[in-house]
């Protein structure tokens, strides 16, 4: 089994903490729609009285592992994204400009590398190609381990790094990263039915006199309707509703408040045409 990314090794944990809370997202409406080799992706969202909106598609050509991906916003903003997979490598080359103009305004080369083993990764600026990003994890038994570094090469340096490791015991995890801003972050998740999740993180920042925030969650499904609800230290509750309305249309709820003074601070709302 290939090892998850650096970037995935709390994902079960972060799944349930972060994602489908709507309270911070004002009002979203997505459109979405897919064949066989092409994906098409609309989405447009209000909030504190600004409006934006993006397009975006994505074919894939049929056995080459090469897709294409381009998408447009309202500010102007087009992206183009091509990709090319096979079975232990992954590349991709992305660019972002303002048509009209010559100045691309951001370009981005990035490979991933992975098997039984090891995934490891690598991404550089294409405008900038002295900073370069890297990360590797190695998988054991139950345990992932890994390190992702930022490399000014002109200056021949590490500018950023940290480090991770996670336990996965059957339906519970135990992740642990630092960085080198000596913020320490441990999460636990565990699936307690196949209904109910529950996961918990805890941060320490050093730098700051060993302050530590904590934060918990749970996800609990029941015919197809979600319920969330995250509390943290500061007591700030986070509650969401997310239902299907049919096959292929679904309404997201959320709002946060603070539990000591028990008003709305924030209210979301996201609706989903696929």
């Amino acid at each position: 089994m290939i090892p998850v990314g650096f970037g995935e090794i709390s994902r079960n944990a972060q799944g349930v903490l972060n994602r489908d809370f709507f309270h911070g997202t004002g009002g979203v409406i997505q459109v979405s729609t897919s064949s066989d080799d092409f994906r098409f992706h609309s989405r447009g969202k209000f909030s504190d009285g600004n409006f934006g909106a993006n397009l975006s598609g994505r074919h894939a050509i049929k056995g080459t592992g090469i897709a294409v991906s381009q998408s447009l916003d309202n500010k102007n903003q087009f992206s183009t994204k091509f990709e090319y997979n096979n079975s232990q490598l992954r590349s991709d080359v992305t660019t972002n400009w303002v048509p009209g103009t010559v100045n691309i305004k951001s370009g981005r080369l990035g490979f991933n590398y992975f098997n039984a083993l090891m995934n490891s990764k690598m991404s550089v600026d294409l405008f900038n190609p002295t900073k370069v990003v890297g990360s590797m994890t190695m998988g054991y038994g139950k345990m992932v381990g890994g390190s992702e570094v930022t490399c000014d090469i002109a200056q021949n340096k590490f500018t950023r790094y940290a480090l991770s490791m996670g336990i996965y015991a059957g339906k519970r995890n135990l992740t642990f990263l630092i960085n080198d801003a000596h913020v320490m972050t441990l999460t636990l998740y565990q699936k307690l039915s196949p209904q109910f999740e529950a996961a918990a993180k805890t941060t320490t920042r050093f730098n700051e006199s060993n302050k530590t925030s904590v934060e918990v969650a749970t996800a609990y499904r029941h015919n197809s309707a979600q319920y969330k609800l995250k509390l943290n230290d500061a007591g700030l509750a986070c509650l969401s509703y997310k239902v299907p309305f049919q096959k292929n249309i679904s309404l997201g709820l959320g709002i946060s408040m603070d539990v000591c003074n028990p008003t709305v601070k924030k209210f979301g709302w996201s609706l989903n045409f696929q």
